[in-house]
């Protein structure tokens, strides 16, 4: 059976085991500094160690976000839909067929999104079958290009309001308290949920890897995306996200989920919703 005592006591029964077998107080004194070491390096863990949370949401099965290699690349033109990007790389994702690139191929082509097409070019950091990771090279042209589109202000001036998409029998199964869900390409999404009343009970903006919710009778939490998985159900597919929940709100973070909500046009989300959210990221 093992026993376990707090620090205190642990160093007085330390002390008194010492005596029992007489050892020198600087013995014992060397087996508690051992373990106030192996203490502060679990604590350092502890503390360093985010509280981890999942959420599922309703998956849109189409990206509007998508990138066209160039014919002049080995893989010849394909059209690849965007999954993730920064202004340091990009995931690309290849429904239909495969690709033959490998690691350190070069890739030159078009981003393109509704109002937008910024020429790329790229390196090939890993590949699978139907997917790839690029990297962009220190360009001073394309990264001014790409920091402008990805502009919390840009983003949110061109959601699409996928619950009025959904609505058009496009496969996707929406839960019945979801009452508005808007998508800027694989950029932004914002979820906003009502209870049976129809009052507001929840809602998520989701900006980039940056996670901010608020949630009735809680309060808001905010944190980072650290993977995303794509569920089967019987009706349609899901996406569940991991977090790392942070344990102080991120400032900044909930700063720029409020500047993005309230730049979001009222024909995609009305101004008393939007009122509503600004007002509570502000309490």
């Amino acid at each position: 059976m093992v026993t376990c005592f707090k620090k205190d006591e642990y160093r007085e029964k330390t002390f008194l085991w010492a005596n029992t077998h007489s050892l020198k107080d600087k013995t014992a004194r060397f087996i508690i500094n051992s373990m106030d070491k192996i203490d502060r390096h679990f604590t350092l863990i502890k503390e360093e160690h985010p509280r981890r949370e999942k959420r599922v949401f309703p998956l849109f099965p189409y990206s509007f976000l998508t990138f066209k290699s160039s014919s002049a690349c080995s893989c010849g033109e394909l059209t690849f839909e965007v999954s993730e990007i920064s202004t340091s790389g990009m995931q690309l994702s290849l429904h239909n067929g495969t690709h033959q690139l490998k690691t350190k191929d070069k890739l030159v082509g078009t981003l393109h999104s509704k109002d937008t097409e910024i020429k790329l070019n790229a390196q090939v950091c890993w590949s699978s079958e139907n997917k790839i990771g690029l990297t962009f090279p220190k360009n001073d042209e394309m990264y001014a290009h790409l920091k402008n589109f990805l502009d919390p202000k840009n983003i949110a001036c061109r959601p699409k309001p996928l619950h009025i998409l959904c609505e058009n029998k496009l496969g996707v199964e929406l839960p019945p308290n979801l009452k508005f869900w808007l998508q800027t390409d694989c950029l932004l999404e914002i979820f906003v949920w009502q209870h049976s009343n129809n009052e507001l009970s929840h809602f998520q903006i989701i900006y980039l890897k940056n996670f901010v919710e608020w949630r009735d009778g809680v309060g808001i939490k905010t944190g980072k995306t650290i993977s995303k998985r794509e569920i089967e159900t019987p009706l349609s597919k899901e996406s569940e996200l991991t977090l790392d929940i942070d344990d102080d709100c991120d400032v900044r973070a909930i700063a720029e989920a409020q500047t993005i909500a309230s730049l979001i046009p009222e024909k995609y989300l009305p101004a008393e919703v939007i009122k509503f959210i600004t007002i509570k990221l502000g309490s």
